[in-house]
């Protein structure tokens, strides 16, 4: 027997009476209960079982060192990581991770401190914990270079990526995700090359190229069909592409997919980002009941796994879908939670569109003033070019319901593009005049996006 075939054997022997007491742990804790969602009950649950574990491995781990020496408590560290990932306790997740990174370090085991980095990656994207990620990316690339390590360069240009994108970056976010783009394609590593297509489409949605982006998450979806690897996230994002060109029925097929596969799954993560998207969706459309029933199911599991980014989402929807229901100080509660959240996280989708939100309840309060701060805050972030339009729109309501409003900031028609009939246009006397419609009363213009959807003009990074 080899020394590695031996140490292989003493692991596994040690292993496997930690994961037949996890399972006994398991049978004691996850005991059924009713409760209004099931899924975050469970997640609970998890949450509980794993601090079990937890106390249990803690007060045992002193002695693995001496028992299989570094390499084997660095396999113990990432077999508690992945037993604590998979019940969607994160923290505890990234703690043991930390450590077993770190031993790996100190054993000059790069390749294996590079995989174990992947997985914190993905462990601090969903707690929301940005500054870990950018550390992270970091040393995947520098693992990278010192290395030669493609794989771990891809996973960090990946990450930066998707940070720059939440922040607002678009061009720095767009550069890297092609640079993980090239890489992966240059190790024909299928659900890199879908990660990468999955978030260089969502960028493209961002900045309205509706084209680029339908064709990303397509060529995405033929590869995650194949692995079932993250396939409700890209049926999810097909949906909000449909959603965002006014295909209602097409946006219903892959919302009714993206979930049914999301419910199969244990990936608690996905499955209330997948059901956070859809209570939005649900809330543009006027669906407002249902949005808030599905909004506080994706808030409850975000809040029991301890997924930040999908708290503020859900949180965003079930205020929005209070506020259509006329439930107006109930969402002005959750809106600013919603928007603390965006501010402590630095993601600005979530901080802009709070704002707005929050802007519909003070007019609704008949706070004119606070509704025109708000909106104002909202005009100064990165990302208001994008919804330009109805931004100024929702100005313009502000404007002629206050007592001195006599006159409104009008820009070039180029920058109304997408809105059906002018309804900002100056008549002959040079008067706005509000639009009549329901809401904001304006009506996108999805021919006009569609035909002129070309490409997209990026500056590059200083």
């Amino acid at each position: 027997m080899t020394s590695q075939t031996l140490a292989r054997t003493r692991r596994t022997r040690f292993l496997l009476p930690m994961l037949a007491v996890a399972g006994m742990l398991w049978t004691n804790a996850a005991r059924p209960a009713p409760a209004e969602f099931p899924r975050a009950e469970a997640a609970a649950n998890s949450q509980l079982l794993s601090v079990a574990i937890d106390d249990w491995a803690s007060a045992f781990a002193p002695a693995v060192t001496g028992l299989v020496g570094t390499p084997g408590r660095t396999a113990f560290e990432v077999v508690l990581g992945g037993v604590f990932r998979a019940f969607d306790a994160y923290g505890l997740a990234g703690t043991h991770l930390a450590t077993a990174q770190r031993l790996a370090i100190a054993d000059s085991d790069i390749e294996t401190a590079a995989q174990i980095a992947i997985v914190r990656g993905e462990v601090a994207l969903i707690r929301g914990d940005y500054a870990s990620v950018e550390v992270l990316s970091g040393e995947l690339n520098d693992f990278g270079r010192k290395a030669g390590l493609a794989w771990a360069e891809a996973k960090g240009e990946e990450y930066i990526g998707v940070i720059d994108r939440r922040r607002g970056r678009l061009d720095d976010a767009a550069r890297h995700e092609e640079r993980a783009l090239e890489i992966q394609q240059s190790l024909n590593d299928a659900p890199g090359i879908a990660t990468a297509l999955t978030n260089i489409g969502t960028i493209a949605r961002d900045r309205g190229d509706y084209a680029k982006a339908l064709d990303s998450f397509m060529q995405a979806l033929a590869i995650r069909e194949r692995t079932n690897d993250r396939l409700e996230l890209t049926l999810r994002n097909l949906a909000l592409i449909y959603r965002d060109l006014g295909d209602d029925a097409t946006t219903r097929k892959y919302f009714s997919r993206a979930l049914e596969v999301a419910s199969a799954k244990a990936d608690s993560a996905n499955y209330a980002a997948t059901l956070g998207t859809f209570a939005s969706y649900l809330a543009d459309i006027g669906e407002f009941a249902p949005a808030l029933a599905a909004a506080d199911e994706s808030l409850a599991v975000g809040e029991a796994i301890g997924n930040r980014p999908s708290v503020g989402f859900s949180m965003l929807d079930s205020g929005r879908a209070l506020l259509g229901l006329q439930r107006t100080a109930e969402a002005e509660a959750r809106l600013r939670e919603a928007l603390a959240v965006g501010l402590a996280l630095d993601q600005h989708e979530i901080m802009a569109r709070s704002r707005v939100a929050l802007s519909e309840a003070a007019l609704a309060n008949g706070d004119r003033v606070q509704a025109r701060k708000l909106l104002d805050e909202t005009f100064a972030s990165p990302q208001a070019s994008e919804s330009k339009p109805l931004l100024d729109t929702a100005n313009l309501h502000v404007a002629l319901s206050m007592a001195n409003g006599r006159w409104s900031e009008t820009f070039h028609p180029i920058y109304y593009r997408g809105l059906k009939g002018g309804p900002l246009d100056i008549d002959a006397d040079g008067y706005k005049h509000l639009p009549d419609g329901p809401g904001l009363g304006v009506e996108l213009d999805w021919d006009w996006i569609d035909d002129n959807t070309r490409s997209t003009r990026r500056t590059p990074a200083a």
